[in-house]
């Protein structure tokens, strides 16, 4: 196993881009280690109790994106796609498992990922999750 990842040159990752923003809430963003033909989990947590969110990915961004009020955007504009709209449960919280195939095609495939929440008690009525880069791996 471990002369397979050398092989591939893939470790699985999770590393932080950017920190969040919002108003007295300012989402985080955690994800577990992507590892392939495992399942990965990506959660949401410190939001807007009930509010509408959505989770996105992309390729990082060359040059993250600042929308003023402390908040950045990690991600790529051109290559942005919807992972998963959600509504913030009770807890302040929504989470998603994703099965991973164990496919060495993927291996150190990188994606950026980070939500967005809406939040009236923002300064932008918004608020943004950290930015984590993922890479799949073994």
């Amino acid at each position: 196993y471990d002369d397979f990842v050398v092989a591939f040159g893939a470790a699985a990752s999770v590393v932080s881009l950017t920190t969040g923003c919002g108003g007295a809430l300012v989402p985080t963003l955690a994800a577990s280690s992507p590892v392939l033909g495992g399942t990965a989990s990506l959660a949401v947590a410190n939001a807007a109790v009930g509010a509408n969110g959505a989770l996105f990915f992309a390729l990082p961004s060359p040059t993250p994106l600042v929308l003023g009020a402390g908040c950045v955007v990690a991600l790529d504009l051109a290559t942005l796609q919807l992972f998963a709209p959600f509504v913030v449960d009770g807890t302040g919280g929504w989470g998603t498992s994703v099965p991973l195939p164990p496919s060495c095609g993927l291996a150190g495939l990188g994606l950026a990922f980070q939500a967005v929440v809406l939040d009236g008690a923002a300064p932008l009525g918004l608020a943004l999750s950290d930015g984590l880069f993922v890479t799949l791996g073994f």
